[in-house]
């Protein structure tokens, strides 16, 4: 078996730096004590640390008595350590420190590559589980190097006020209320919109999308749909952007011989109820046993290519854990480069699957949301992530627009926490209640509010007011 990299000169030389001068040695050097390969310097440092953070002096009799406090004297060489003043000098300690660390992280990915190969042996172990898992870890090495990077506050006050050509800092979605309230959405951040069944997060996702799309600028967007087809989304954004009702979509899905026997079998005369529902107030025979016309034709085709042209991908996680989820973003990031914009829409946060590791669903939306903010500030960068949520179903109390909080989400666990912004969806034709007085609405349109009760990225606790239409589920901002 190889034995462990390791430096023995420098982790002597730290020690005696240490017994000559502790205090700068301490305050200079930031190492942890199993970063040390040999026993004895290990619990020298960490008697070094205890005693540092009781405020306690430190020097060699406080070392023994600390040590042997913890059960450490026994097992240690003192006359190995006391040499070490022969080689140390105060004034290298962080040299010393540096060779130690490199060595350990060497030591460290070893280990790492120990605990793959063990995990791709196990039979019960998916291969996507098996790579997501290898790449966090390797991950994780890597961001805690970064970590060991010191950022002066001039640096970032430089960074915000002159940012340098190519960079992108937020995206605007088009919505011009939505964009002046919000500013826009923000690299780093994540968004959580909720709402009840069927009010229309979706379709706000879906035409943020296209919004986002609709404007010049370097963004890609990723979107990840749990047990939906990508088919489905993609007629969505289809019809987000016409103002053509689904029987038109239907006609270019289907031949006129099939049409017409569904039309038979399913709809009647097409003045039931459900016709109208499905198929809008104009709907009529005709809709569906004529071929498109060819403005319609245009429209839809137009529609295509404005999407088409976007940078739009597509992403089923049904089964796939957080882990896998954040392995697509980091390999999503890495194939469009470095200064594009990533957003990325999780439409569904409350299907996402669990680990398997934790004990209930509370649990899994914890480790679910905390691994969103992480993959937002991180694998997107830059970038940001917004998720749709379901609400508990008491936390919507009706008789009127709620007073929605965040103790309202689904099996919230710390969702509210690791959001940047949440915003809630109201409907009120949805929720059996009245639209605000002065309200007018247009035909086939719905009154909705997205109305926001947490918002780091502007403070502001504000509401949108927007207007869905019931046939194509297209957004329009209410004037």
């Amino acid at each position: 078996m190889e034995t462990r990299p390791s430096d023995k000169t420098a982790e002597r030389a730290l020690i005696g730096a240490l017994l000559t001068d502790a205090d700068r040695v301490l305050g200079t050097v930031d190492l942890p004590a199993k970063a040390f390969s040999d026993q004895t310097y290990m619990y020298a440092w960490e008697a070094a640390l205890t005693l540092r953070e009781q405020t306690s002096e430190v020097n060699l009799v406080t070392l023994m008595d600390a040590m042997e406090k913890a059960g450490h004297l026994a097992a240690a060489d003192m006359g190995k350590m006391m040499a070490g003043q022969e080689i140390g000098m105060s004034w290298s300690a962080e040299s010393y420190a540096e060779v130690i660390l490199e060595k350990y992280d060497r030591w460290t990915i070893i280990q790492a590559a120990a605990e793959i190969t063990k995990d791709a042996y196990k039979p019960d172990r998916s291969l996507e589980a098996v790579i997501a898992s290898a790449e966090q870890r390797m991950l994780d090495l890597a961001r805690r190097n970064d970590r060991l990077e010191e950022h002066p506050v001039e640096e970032i006050f430089e960074n915000i006020l002159n940012p340098k050509d190519g960079d992108i800092g937020r995206v605007f979605t088009g919505f011009s209320n939505f964009d002046s309230t919000m500013l826009g959405i923000e690299s780093g951040r994540f968004w959580v919109i909720a709402a009840t069944p069927n009010t229309g997060k979706s379709a706000l996702m879906v035409n943020l999308t296209r919004g986002v799309c609709s404007i010049p600028q370097d963004v890609h967007v990723l979107y990840f749909r749990p047990e939906q087809l990508g088919q489905e989304i993609a007629s969505l954004l289809l019809s987000t952007g016409t103002k053509a009702m689904r029987p038109v979509r239907i006609k270019m899905m289907t031949t006129t011989r099939d049409r017409r026997e569904a039309y038979a079998k399913y709809l009647g005369d097409g003045t039931s109820k459900s016709s109208q529902v499905i198929f809008g107030p104009d709907f009529t025979k005709a809709d569906l046993t004529k071929d498109p016309t060819n403005e319609e034709l245009l429209e839809l085709r137009l529609a295509a290519a404005n999407i088409s042209k976007s940078k739009v991908s597509y992403h089923d996680p049904s089964g796939q854990d957080i882990h896998q989820i954040r392995r697509v973003i980091r390999r999503k990031r890495a194939e469009i480069g470095p200064k594009t914009f990533l957003l990325v829409i999780l439409d569904g946060l409350h299907l996402t699957a669990g680990t398997g590791k934790e004990a209930n669903r509370v649990q899994e939306l914890t480790v679910i949301s905390r691994g969103l903010k992480i993959a937002a500030q991180n694998d997107c960068a830059p970038g940001a992530i917004l998720a749709s949520h379901q609400l508990n179903y008491e936390g919507y109390p009706g008789n009127g627009m709620p007073n929605f909080s965040l103790k309202a989400l689904r099996d919230s666990g710390s969702i509210g926490q690791d959001a940047d912004v949440v915003g809630f969806i109201w409907r009120p034709s949805v929720h059996g209640d009245s639209a605000p007085a002065g309200v007018k609405t247009d035909r086939g349109w719905d009154y909705a509010r997205l109305i926001f009760k947490k918002n780091r990225q502007t403070s502001g606790l504000a509401f949108l007011e927007l207007m869905m239409n019931q046939y194509t589920m297209s957004l329009k901002e209410y004037k």
